[in-house]
Parts: C-alpha cells; sequence; structure tokens
C-alpha cells in the first residue's frame, strides 16, 4: 500500500476543518455566538497563512523542488489550489455574515455602512473623526521623494488614486492599530454602529484636498511569520531570551503571502500593489464583510446586560468536584487517592488550589512545572512566585516558541527569573509542549511527590473554553519519571527512560504503533479508540490503515487535519473517523488501545502530527486506575454518541451529519452533568464512604426532580 492511496493533503484539510468552524454560524446558537464563530473563522484563515501558506512560499524558493508525499504536489501546485479554495470560503463567509447581519437588525444591533447613517449620526460620526482620527493618520502619496512605505502585517490601510495635474499616484493612509475598532453611536434603545476603517475610508478626500481622490479601497496585508528560530540561534551568541526578541521583531517585517480587499482595484494601483508586494492576482481576495471581527468578544461590556444575555450562550461555570474536601490538604488526598478532571466541566481551581497550597505548606520543597501558554493575569505564575519567595526550589521549563504566544512567555519567565526561580528554555530545535507538574515533599522521614499530567491547560482563560484531561496523583513510580523527565529536560537529553511516561522524540510514537500492532495481532477482535486534535504523521497514517486491513475496530475523534482517507474499499474501510465542534474547543488527547481487561488508556499532550511525534517534547501517561479509565471511556462514548455537533468523515466528502433517532449533544450533556452535580453537598469530612452514599441518593432525587 502507498501513502498517495489513502492519504489527503495536509493544508486542504486544514481548510476543510475551518469550513467546518465557519458554518458552525449557521447552527441553531445564539446570533453573537455566530459571529464569534465567523470572527474564529477568519482568525483561524489569517494564522493559516502567516505560518502554513509563509512555510509554503518560502519552499518555493529552494533549489531542490520541495514535493508533498501525500498528495504528490509540490509548493506551487499547492498554494494554487490554496487560493482556489481561499476564494470560495472568503465568498461564502460573505453570504454567512450579511445573513446574521439581517438577523442582528431584528434584534436591534446594527453595523451601519457610512451611507446608512442619518444627518445626525453623520454629524457626529464627523466630530469623532476630526477629533479622535484625523490627526493621528498619516497620509502619503507614492513618488519618488516617498518611495512605496512597509505595509505592517495584518493592519488596515486605505489606498487610493490621487491625480494632479493629470498625473495618478497611489496614495495610502495606514489607519492605526491603537484605535478603537468601532465607534458606538446608540446602545440604550438599540446597538449602532460604524467600523473605524469605514469611516477613514469615507473621509478620505479631506486628506488629500489638492488632488482628485478615485477609487479608495480598504486593504489589509498578511505576512508571512514562519520563522525558522534554529536558524537564528546558529547565528546568535547569547541569552535564548534576547534572541526571541529579535526574532519577533522580524517576524513584522516578513513577505506577504495575502493582501484582504473590500472591493475591485483600478488596474494601476493592483498593478502597483502586486509590484512592490511581490504578490500574484491569486493571492489579493476580495471581501465585501469585515476582514477582521475580533471586536465582537469585547461587546460584552458594549451591550446591554439584557440584549447580551439574549444573545449569546447561558452562562457555565465549571463545578467543583464532591470528592474534595475543601477543609483538607489537596496534597493528603491526592496521595491517599488519584483524581482526573475533565475540563470545561469541572473547575481547573482545584489545580489552583493545589499549587497555591504547594506554595505555602512547609513540607513541600520544590515545585518544577512545565508551561507553554499562560492567561494574561496567570495565577499559576502568582503561586509559583510565591513558593520561591517561601523558599521552595521552583523550576519552571517554560517554552518562549508558542506560536503568537512568544512575547507574553519571555515575559513570563522574566517576571519568574526575577523571583528566584530556575529558568529553562527547553531544547534547541525541540518545542516542550508537555504538560506535567510535580510537586515534592518530606511526609515524615519520606519524600513522596504529586504529580500533575495534562493533555493541555494550564491557562485559567482557556480552561474554560477547552475540553482537557487532567490527572493529579501520588503514584511513585509516576513522581520518578517526573523527577527523571526534568532531570533530563536540564541536560538537554532528549532520549530518557521512564518506567510509565511516554516521551517524544522517542517513545511515545513507537509507543502508539506498538500498541497498533498489538491490536492488528487479534484481527476482528482488536480495538483502537482515539482522540486527537490532527493527524498527518505518515507511519501512523500507514499503521491505522494496516489496522483496518486486518479488520481492527478502529474508531478515532479528530477536530481538525485529517490526512487519511477513510471508506477506501479493502484498506480504510474498517475505519470510522468522527469530528465535534461546538461551544468548547475540543482539546483532550486519548489514546485507547483493547477491551476490557486487555485495554490500555494513554492521556497525552501530543497529537498524530509529525510535529508532535518528532519535532516537540511531548508527555504520554498511562491511566490504570479502573475507576478513572471508567470515567475517560464514559466521556469518549459521549463523545461518539454526539450526533448534534458530531460529523461523520465520508469516503468522498468530509463532515457529514451523523444520523440517529435521538439527537445528543456530548456538551450539553456534561454541562447539564456538571450543573446537576453542584446541587450535591461537598465533603467536609474524612469520611468518604458515608458521602458516596448520601451523594448517591442525591443523584436518585435529583433526577426525579
Amino acid at each position: 500500500m502507498k501513502l498517495q492511496d489513502i492519504a489527503r493533503n495536509r493544508e486542504l484539510s486544514w481548510l476543510k476543518f475551518n469550513e467546518r468552524v465557519l458554518v458552525e454560524a449557521l447552527d441553531d446558537i445564539p446570533l453573537l455566538e455566530k459571529l464569534k464563530f465567523v470572527s474564529i473563522f477568519m482568525s483561524n484563515l489569517e494564522e493559516f497563512y502567516m505560518v502554513r501558506v509563509g512555510s509554503l512560499t518560502d519552499k518555493t524558493y529552494l533549489k531542490q523542488e520541495y514535493v508533498d508525499r501525500k498528495s504528490g504536489w509540490n509548493a506551487k501546485e499547492q498554494l494554487d489550489r490554496i487560493f482556489v479554495e481561499t476564494k470560495r470560503l472568503l465568498e461564502k463567509k460573505d453570504r454567512i455574515h450579511k445573513k446574521i447581519g439581517r438577523e442582528l437588525r431584528k434584534k436591534s444591533i446594527y453595523e451601519l455602512s457610512m451611507e446608512e447613517l442619518s444627518p445626525q449620526e453623520l454629524s457626529r460620526v464627523e466630530r469623532h473623526y476630526e477629533r479622535y482620527v484625523e490627526p493621528i493618520l498619516s497620509p502619503q502619496v507614492i513618488d519618488q521623494s516617498h518611495p512605496f512605505p512597509f505595509l505592517q502585517n495584518n493592519e488596515f490601510y486605505i489606498a487610493t488614486m490621487v491625480t494632479k495635474k493629470t498625473k495618478a499616484r497611489l496614495a495610502l493612509v495606514r489607519v492605526p492599530a491603537a484605535l478603537d475598532p468601532i465607534f458606538v453611536l446608540e446602545k440604550e434603545d438599540g446597538f449602532r454602529y460604524v467600523r473605524t476603517e469605514n469611516m477613514v475610508k469615507y473621509f478620505i478626500p479631506r486628506l488629500f484636498e489638492k488632488f482628485e481622490v478615485t477609487s479608495p479601497i480598504l486593504l489589509r496585508v498578511t505576512r508571512n511569520a514562519d520563522l525558522t528560530v534554529e536558524e537564528e540561534l546558529d547565528m546568535e551568541d547569547g541569552d535564548f531570551r534576547d534572541c526571541m526578541k529579535k526574532i519577533l521583531k522580524k517576524r513584522k517585517r516578513l513577505q506577504a503571502v495575502r493582501v484582504l480587499v473590500d472591493q475591485d482595484m483600478p488596474k494601476d494601483m493592483e498593478r502597483i500593489l502586486k509590484s512592490n508586494l511581490n504578490v500574484h492576482h491569486a493571492q489579493i481576495f476580495t471581501m465585501e464583510t469585515a476582514m477582521d471581527l475580533r471586536y465582537v468578544f469585547d461587546w460584552k461590556r458594549r451591550l446591554p446586560k439584557e440584549l447580551w444575555s439574549q444573545l449569546t450562550f447561558k452562562e457555565f461555570r465549571p463545578h467543583k468536584s464532591a470528592d474534595i474536601d475543601s477543609q483538607r490538604s489537596l496534597i493528603d488526598q491526592i496521595q491517599e487517592k488519584e483524581r482526573l478532571f475533565i475540563y470545561p466541566y469541572e473547575d481547573m481551581s482545584h489545580f489552583l488550589d493545589l499549587l497555591e497550597e504547594a506554595s505555602t505548606d512547609p513540607r513541600v520543597l520544590s515545585i518544577k512545572m512545565t508551561i507553554y501558554r499562560l492567561s494574561e493575569h496567570s495565577k499559576v505564575v502568582s503561586h509559583l512566585i510565591r513558593a520561591a519567595e517561601n523558599g521552595k526550589d521552583v523550576t519552571v521549563l517554560m517554552e518562549l516558541r508558542a506560536r503568537f504566544d512568544e512575547q507574553n512567555n519571555i515575559d513570563y519567565s522574566e517576571t519568574l527569573y526575577d523571583a528566584g526561580c530556575n529558568i529553562i528554555y527547553g531544547i534547541p530545535g525541540f518545542k516542550v509542549h508537555s504538560k506535567i507538574c510535580l510537586i515534592t515533599y518530606r511526609d515524615g522521614k519520606e519524600i513522596r511527590t504529586i504529580t500533575q499530567v495534562g493533555t493541555g491547560n494550564y491557562n485559567e482563560n482557556t480552561s474554560k473554553l477547552y475540553t482537557d484531561i487532567s490527572y493529579m496523583t501520588g503514584d511513585k513510580a509516576l513522581g520518578e519519571d517526573g523527577e527523571n523527565f526534568f532531570r533530563n529536560m536540564s541536560l538537554g537529553h532528549l532520549d530518557g527512560t521512564y518506567q510509565m511516561l511516554k516521551t517524544s522524540p522517542h517513545g511515545f510514537k513507537s509507543m502508539i504503533l506498538s500498541h497498533m500492532d498489538r491490536e492488528i495481532s487479534k484481527g476482528e477482535e482488536g480495538f483502537v479508540f482515539c482522540k486527537f486534535n490532527s493527524l498527518s504523521d505518515e507511519d501512523c497514517i500507514m499503521k491505522l490503515a494496516a489496522c483496518s486491513e486486518a479488520r481492527v475496530d478502529v474508531k478515532l475523534i479528530i477536530r481538525g487535519i485529517c490526512c487519511i482517507q477513510p471508506g477506501i474499499p479493502g484498506r480504510t474501510d474498517h475505519m470510522e473517523i468522527r469530528s465535534i465542534v461546538g461551544r468548547f474547543l475540543e482539546h483532550a488527547r486519548v489514546y485507547i488501545f483493547g477491551r476490557g481487561e486487555d485495554r490500555v488508556v494513554y492521556i497525552s499532550s501530543a497529537d498524530l502530527m509529525t510535529r508532535n511525534t518528532q519535532r516537540r517534547v511531548e508527555i504520554a501517561t498511562p491511566i490504570e486506575n479502573p475507576r478513572l479509565q471508567e470515567k475517560i471511556l464514559e466521556y469518549m462514548d459521549a463523545q461518539w454518541k454526539d450526533n448534534v455537533k458530531g460529523r461523520y468523515h465520508g469516503a468522498t466528502e468530509d463532515y457529514m451529519p451523523i444520523v440517529g433517532q435521538k439527537h445528543f449533544s456530548s456538551q450539553e450533556y456534561y454541562m447539564r452533568k456538571a450543573e446537576e452535580e453542584d446541587h450535591l453537598p461537598v465533603h467536609h469530612t474524612k469520611n468518604g464512604k458515608f458521602w458516596n452514599r448520601i451523594q448517591g441518593l442525591w443523584k436518585k432525587i435529583w433526577k426525579r426532580i
């Protein structure tokens, strides 16, 4: 079997996934949530161009032709297909956005064009423009004395042709990013607003009073952001953090890969822009609706409270586990009985409470932790600083190369360093994407550990938006593995051996392939049930196909990129693939092999992508406790039954509806379950068996109610 017989191109697969995000805006959800999905679609596409299209653009300049092994296409052929698909998706985005706009107007929310403003409203906008906008604009006419300026990445410009004495020139005005993206006219009896870039475009003739102004257009350039850190490191000596700061500055000035405009350009303007930006016509996309909708996420403070609640999801608060006694030490409770939490249905505060306790508990000797992404005002950082101030030995493995969170992580690394924490920046060439925290403490004459391993999330904000799994245990072997892991990272050893942990780039993929081989040996009795975000690793693709050929029961829940084609007769027709896109971003990674007593369950930070299996430091840990295994299996079964937000990957078409007699949403199910459990009493006693019986009784009563 050849890879190309069963594989799909990664980039087109990702675009299909992002289309799935876009069409979520057509589902039966509140109106502002629809608009948020459109915004997420645009943000996703922007990042895709900055990274993936940027990387492919670089590959077109290589002397040795780059060819994608999965599709057989070279870099240019991939780009050509991407540009065609992008045009289709942006046209679809315009249709959906306009439909939402009409529905919002029925709720008295109006995005107004300048031409729609009443005379009184236009007067208000004009006064605002004259006072707060025009004074900071810098118009420029392009000529011999004023060469074409550098257009900043993803910022708005107004481009127009200006004529003086029959000679036409291009003129440009940057819309400063510091300006509020919208100007609100009314928010009491309704919500009426104009976008700032449209305001500047409308008044553009005022900036060029001595010229005849024609054909003003709105313009937005997206640039390549795919800098290779290791190449820069080869040229740099000194602190890795300083190197990253220089790289971030360089990123802003890389080659243009996409141009968005709000209407067709005159030929002269297009010629000048293509020449100066070094882009082709296929890279210029016309959009009739907003190019950037991030301002929608700020509407909670702008809209009347009642209107906001009508147009958004009902507020959901993660529940605190009744299995945790708030009056007792969490360290002691986890040492007695390991716990597993599923975010966002269960509260991340249990981990934060554990970290806070560790920062002050006199028994605690050290805290070691990996950090990839953090919230803006991180409690994790506050607790680590407090621990260091209290004399604990705090080691933080901070990944400065977390894409588009680099500056945030640089700032936090400096803060932690100044507080006395030991900071490790990882290993050149390998991003540390693992999620592990190790707390070491003295218990009498013994040294004990609490180890937390997760599929994601030390970020308090995204823990309420992403589904993830967090496992906490006092297991001695796992604690020893954790200690060895941090020691290996500090010494730059990637090939460490562990009792329980499986890590990449050595160990994780071989574990996955080995377990699939074991299931292949069972034939029709074999079982593979996995949930992760993306599949592109060639070895894993081929092994999954081998499982299907051996008639192993293969079930995959893949949120995003899926580079295997299911349903191919005799090759992948014994494989089912589903995807869930909903209110929460599905982010957990679970790998299950076998059934019954033969079952093996892992949770991991890793997807089955080449970058995860070969170019990142990832962690997977087995979940051996039968009680916790059952919790994961219940979660996976609920995901598989989802026929509301779940979609089926068919042999010829992606994301087809799943037919089911009774509608079932896994996210809604777990939200209801969390709300029910919030009504149960919380432990305040050491007598766990007694309270477990009381909880069981409460559950029966609550179901009857």
